[in-house]
């Protein structure tokens, strides 16, 4: 039977650093105002809104993926507000993610392409190992939390790297503006 599991940046970060608790996290996936489902080189992730009402109302937004055998995994969650989205709360979770790696995300390099977010985009690269074609551009020295999901495909005689979902936080800036709640 298919279990919910936490990984290991969940409980580093998100839990220990954000805040943010698994059975928050478990409740957010259940009762979710919306999600984003993205099935794609055979990952599968989902991306789930879901509004806290209270004196400081806010987004939490958890990232979930599949895993072979079927276990799920909540990978990534994190807390938005109106001030930090822009007014986007109302969008699709997928670009709730997408404006919190524009405001609090580093740069990663993916072969010849800078970007702070990356979701379903085929990129060329030259090497078939991640590690040797991806760099975070972290001259500050932060901490930091990259989540990608991505593979390397070749077509033809070209190598692709097929980025289902790539962003990489940087933990102190987003620390920072967390504690402001």
């Amino acid at each position: 039977m298919p279990r919910l599991v936490t990984t290991k940046l969940f409980k580093d970060v998100c839990n220990d650093k954000y805040g943010i608790r698994t059975q928050h996290a478990e409740d957010a996936i259940e009762h979710a105002d919306d999600t984003s489902r993205i099935n794609e080189e055979g990952i599968q992730i989902r991306v789930h809104r879901r509004h806290i009402a209270g004196e400081r109302p806010y987004e939490l937004v958890v990232i979930e993926s599949e895993k072979r055998g079927g276990d799920r995994c909540i990978d990534f969650a994190f807390k938005a507000t109106d001030a930090l989205l822009e007014g986007a709360a109302k969008e699709r979770p997928i670009r709730l993610v997408e404006a919190l790696a524009e405001r609090f995300g580093m740069t990663i390099a993916i072969g010849g392409r800078k970007a702070k977010f990356y979701h379903q985009e085929k990129v060329p690269v030259f090497e078939t190992d991640p590690r040797k074609y991806l760099s975070i551009d972290n001259k500050k020295g932060h901490s930091f939390s990259p989540l990608t999901y991505l593979r390397t495909e070749s077509m033809g005689a070209k190598l692709l790297a097929s980025c289902v979902l790539c962003f990489c936080v940087d933990n102190k800036a987003y620390g920072k503006w967390l504690r402001k709640l």
